[in-house]
């Protein structure tokens, strides 16, 4: 007798107002630790107030907790106002920025993670679906190893810690 494996809940979302009022969710039920894997940290979603609200909320709420940015291009995140980037630099001891070394190439896949149980994820900056996992452990896990390996040969960025004068 063969095992049927059971398919976890997934929510598929199309454009960017769903893909961020997605974001800002799951940085709401975020506890502990948050990482952001982005190619140009895009200001429609990554820079909006609100997301960088919830993203405050999420920080100042536990003791510990944590983002990790992880950004492909982040000069072109600090070409105009950008609130994330706001937030870290105010934040900088609970936020913190990476980039690809230089030579290494970026994935062009986006992903948000938390706690190790929450993912929400796309196949590119500009793909106009997207993936809500919430009730999948095993997959946000996987995704998170893949974060931290990414992360562990990442490089700080300069370019989002710079203050402007």
């Amino acid at each position: 007798m063969s095992e049927t494996k059971i398919i976890p809940a997934a929510a598929t979302l199309n454009g960017r107002i769903e893909f961020l009022a997605a974001a800002k969710r799951l940085i709401s039920d975020t506890r502990y630790n948050a990482s952001l894997l982005t190619q140009v940290m895009d200001p429609r979603v990554f820079g909006d107030a609100t997301f960088a609200d919830a993203v405050k909320q999420f920080l100042l709420l536990q003791r510990n907790a944590r983002l990790r940015v992880l950004v492909a291009q982040p000069q072109l995140a600090v070409r105009g106002p950008h609130a994330l980037v706001d937030l870290g630099r105010l934040l900088a001891s609970r936020v913190e920025f990476r980039e690809f070394a230089p030579g290494k190439i970026a994935p062009a896949e986006e992903m948000l993670l938390a706690d190790g149980r929450l993912l929400l994820e796309r196949n590119s900056a500009d793909a106009l679906e997207a993936r809500l996992i919430r009730e999948d452990p095993a997959t946000a896990r996987e995704r998170q190893r893949r974060f931290d390996n990414l992360w562990d040969h990442a490089v700080p960025s300069i370019e989002l810690r710079r203050l402007s004068l």
